[in-house]
């Protein structure tokens, strides 16, 4: 009975060892999954950015003494000009005109309205009627030149003429800018270069 006895504590002894090896790889690996998984290189590449320039031989600050109603400035290479430098194939330009001085009471600019037109009413800003392309300039005033054009009035007794324009320094100063011209076209464009002078 002995013999029998330990033939059958061999057989749930091996039982019982199975049984705690499966019960402890079911603990080990139970919550653990296997996956098929797969990496790729990273793709990696450059871009260049484009260019906007805009050089110009320009007369910031326009002066001339003794100036009379009628008298024509900046005429020929006086005329202050711009020329567009850029990888688009054209971009904006935008100038703004200033009058600064000991009085600015009614006066106004004339620029070439072949080439630009004013933002607005009254704003001093204009822009090109279209895109300049790559190499090409622009002038701000016709080929004429800038005619001075002020009424006023001196009265015998007075210590000013009416609007103050006689004897008087005015400074006209532009400003010039260039935006691209891709992504915005003319539907955005009067926005785009008010921002610009903002």
């Amino acid at each position: 009975m002995t013999k029998m006895k330990s033939k059958k504590m061999t057989k749930s002894t091996v039982a019982i060892i199975v049984m705690a090896v499966l019960m402890v790889a079911m603990l080990a690996f139970g919550g653990t999954y296997a996956y098929f998984t797969a990496t790729a290189t990273a793709v990696t590449g450059n871009i260049t950015t484009g260019t906007v320039k805009l050089t110009g031989s320009v007369v910031s600050t326009i002066t001339a003494n003794n100036v009379m109603p009628g008298d024509t400035i900046l005429t020929g290479d006086q005329n202050p000009s711009y020329t567009v430098e850029t990888s688009d194939t054209g971009n904006w330009v935008a100038i703004k005109v200033e009058f600064t001085g000991d009085t600015v009471a009614n006066l106004t600019i004339t620029v070439d309205s072949a080439v630009w037109q004013e933002v607005g009413s009254g704003t001093g800003i204009y822009r090109t009627k279209s895109a300049i392309a790559n190499g090409a300039s622009v002038k701000v005033f016709p080929e004429a030149g800038f005619t001075f054009n002020a009424d006023d009035n001196w009265t015998q007794g007075e210590l000013t003429s009416d609007d103050d324009l006689m004897g008087k320094t005015i400074t006209i100063s532009i400003t010039a800018k260039s935006i691209q011209d891709k992504n915005i076209g003319s539907e955005g464009i009067d926005e785009e270069v008010t921002a610009l002078f903002a």
